[in-house]
């Protein structure tokens, strides 16, 4: 259902999340940006991703409200970690949920109809055939650490510090670069930086379908940063 809604109010989701993310500041918005996050990775068909980040994001709000009342300066730094990635959760979910949901020529011709310009069209084209790339290396990499007797776990990493990071954060910068490349590459051979209109197989149509989901997107934002006005 998600994967035939039209990009350019996937474009829209993005901006408003965005928007929510840095104009919020309570914890119940916070929450209330989780769920409706969660419950449009549900929709996508992703239940399994959508339970794990209601999970992650639970357990780091107790931590926050407990470490909250604390004192000195390592109780400041763990509250900090934690609201620095309960900020931004929301936005790297729905970021993962797009890049596995949409098609790349999809997304271009979205961006093109938006009249984005190039410099701008071109890097999204780019990061989103990078993100499922790397998660796939990843997975990888996790493989040939095990073989080396360690575990790519948290576990692991107290038990053995440097040198979960060395096979693991190595390998993955390595390999980035690598595949940065040979995206570039492979877009350029397409002829992605050709000048002229280009054609498609297949029309983006914006309907009725879209234009409910795009309402829908803009009145629950909407109603998570009155809740949040009203909270603080």
């Amino acid at each position: 259902m998600y994967a035939r809604i039209d990009p350019r109010v996937k474009v829209l989701q993005l901006a408003l999340v965005g928007a929510c993310i840095f104009a919020t500041k309570s914890i119940a918005a916070q929450s209330a940006l989780a769920l409706a996050l969660a419950g449009l990775t549900w929709a996508a068909g992703q239940k399994g991703r959508a339970i794990r980040f209601l999970i992650l994001e639970a357990v780091l709000s107790v931590l926050l409200v407990w470490l909250s009342g604390g004192t000195g300066m390592g109780s400041f730094t763990f509250s900090f970690i934690i609201f620095f990635v309960l900020k931004f959760a929301p936005g790297v979910l729905l970021i993962l949920v797009l890049a596995q949901t949409e098609d790349v020529t999809r997304f271009i011709q979205a961006l093109e109809r938006l009249r984005l310009p190039r410099m701008l069209t071109l890097p999204l084209a780019v990061a989103m055939r990078f993100v499922p790339s790397l998660s796939y290396e990843l997975t990888c990499i996790k493989d040939a650490t095990r073989l080396r007797g360690l575990q790519p776990s948290v576990a692991g990493f107290y038990r053995h510090p440097m040198l979960t990071l060395e096979y693991l954060l190595v390998p993955l910068l390595m390999r980035s670069i690598k595949i940065a490349d040979e995206l570039s590459a492979s877009a350029l051979t397409r002829g992605i930086d050709a000048s002229g209109v280009r054609t498609r197989y297949a029309a983006l149509d914006f309907t009725r379908r879209d234009a409910a989901a795009a309402a829908i997107s803009v009145v629950v934002v909407s109603v998570i940063v009155i809740l949040d006005t009203l909270v603080v």
